[in-house]
């Protein structure tokens, strides 16, 4: 939402005011490094269109800064629209791999919700089953392929006199020799 074009704008000017500050250590070597870093956490926080206001932003401000400084006469204009074109490429990239990345958030969001969802239907459905299972009036048991038993009801311990849980992992086999 807004919030995320915020954060461009705060790290566009944020980058802007270091740019200035580090000035003297970096003189004029940095024009469109810092603004890269204002793009790429733009582009991840916020994803492309962040990402791209960030990107205006930073060009504006070294079309400017370009102009109306001594730093017009250490470049020319052509080094400087090279420049300025590759970082418009690269922070379209960062913009579009930060869209990329909300996007797999999203959808990993959605699918733990849905799994979460699934889950609590699953346990739902199992504890209907269980009780309908104990209530039956005869014995219930339930084998794999193997002939392992899987899951009994009351009634069937009760039947074949074993204790709670006490079948389960037991060939079936075993209760026709009783």
């Amino acid at each position: 939402g807004k919030r995320a074009y915020l954060v461009a704008i705060f790290a566009v000017v944020l980058m802007i005011g270091l740019r200035f500050l580090l000035q003297p250590i970096l003189h004029n070597a940095a024009l469109l490094v810092l603004p890269t870093v204002a793009v790429t956490l733009s582009a991840l926080y916020g994803g492309l269109g962040p990402g791209l206001l960030a990107t205006l932003l930073s060009i504006i401000f070294s079309w400017l800064l370009f102009t109306h400084q001594d730093i017009a006469t250490r470049f020319s204009l052509n080094d400087f629209m090279a420049g300025i074109t590759v970082f418009a490429i690269t922070s379209l990239l960062m913009s579009v791999l930060g869209e990329l990345i909300h996007r797999g958030q999203a959808y990993s969001a959605s699918l733990v919700q849905q799994l979460k969802h699934r889950n609590d239907e699953l346990q739902q459905s199992e504890l209907m089953n269980r009780a309908l299972l104990d209530a039956s009036a005869q014995g219930i048991i339930g084998i794999d392929e193997d002939g392992i038993i899987k899951i009994a009801n009351d009634f069937a311990y009760t039947l074949f006199g074993y204790e709670k849980n006490e079948l389960i992992g037991q060939p079936v086999v075993s209760l026709l020799d009783e």
